[in-house]
């Protein structure tokens, strides 16, 4: 028998929570057939012996948690999973517009400097660049709840933000 897909630990561990939030422990462990204690160990990081569960548990929790992403970090740097819907829509909007325009200055290139140009130009989100956006949106997001000032902001959290320099950061990363 062929073995199927199999989610990364992240991802499951982030649906299972989400699902554990909305049914608790004992509904969680009811619906999957395991004990309450199964099912603490799996919000806690552990990961289910059946593949069909752990798939399950990653299309169940989907509708609470909506999409993830994984950035691929490179050859020595690890991924990066991207689980907000603002950061997830973010990192593929501007891997697109790259794409787009990468594409473009490829098409439209005379020479061979041109050509080179448009072949280095990036076609992809760094795991920087979307680690960055997501933190600076979870700590603007926080600070708004909180109703802190630029400069309960900057004690907090070491640096000055606001949502004017967010978006405007966005838009000329988006293109």
């Amino acid at each position: 028998m062929s073995r199927e897909w199999r989610p990364s630990d992240q991802v499951f561990t982030t649906r299972v929570r989400a699902l554990i939030e909305r049914d608790g422990v004992r509904g969680v462990a009811d619906f999957y057939g395991v004990s309450p204690a199964t099912a603490r160990r799996w919000r806690d990081g552990g990961q289910p012996r059946s593949d069909s569960t752990a798939r399950s548990v990653v299309r169940r929790g989907r509708v609470e948690t909506g999409a993830v992403l994984q950035i691929p970090g490179g050859r020595f740097s690890p991924e990066r999973t991207v689980y907000n819907p603002d950061s997830v829509a973010f990192v593929r909007t501007v891997a697109e517009r790259r794409r787009t325009t990468a594409e473009a200055a490829l098409r439209n290139a005379t020479n061979p400097a041109e050509r080179a140009m448009a072949e280095a130009l990036p076609t992809t989100v760094s795991v920087r660049e979307a680690t960055d956006f997501d933190t600076r949106l979870e700590n603007l997001e926080y600070a708004t709840l909180r109703g802190f000032d630029e400069q309960d902001f900057y004690d907090y959290f070491g640096y000055y933000d606001g949502w004017d320099d967010f978006r405007s950061t966005y838009e000329q990363m988006a293109g």
